[in-house]
C-alpha cells in the first residue's frame, strides 16, 4: 500500500468514527426526548386527574 491509499483509509476511518459519533448522540437525544415527553404527559394527566378531582 502507498501512503496515500494510507491516508485515505485513515481520513474514511475517522470520518466514519465521528460520523458514528454522532448518530449515537443524536440517538440518545432522540430516546431523551420521547423519554421526556411521556413524562410529561404522565404529569400532566395526573395533575389533570387531581384537578377534576378537586372539581368534583
Amino acid at each position: 500500500m502507498s501512503i496515500a491509499a494510507i491516508d485515505v483509509v485513515l481520513v474514511v476511518l475517522v470520518f466514519a468514527v465521528f460520523g458514528f459519533m454522532i448518530s449515537w448522540y443524536t440517538f440518545k437525544f432522540l430516546l431523551l426526548a420521547i423519554f421526556v415527553q411521556i413524562l410529561s404527559s404522565v404529569i400532566v394527566r395526573l395533575i389533570f386527574n387531581r384537578l377534576k378531582l378537586q372539581i368534583d
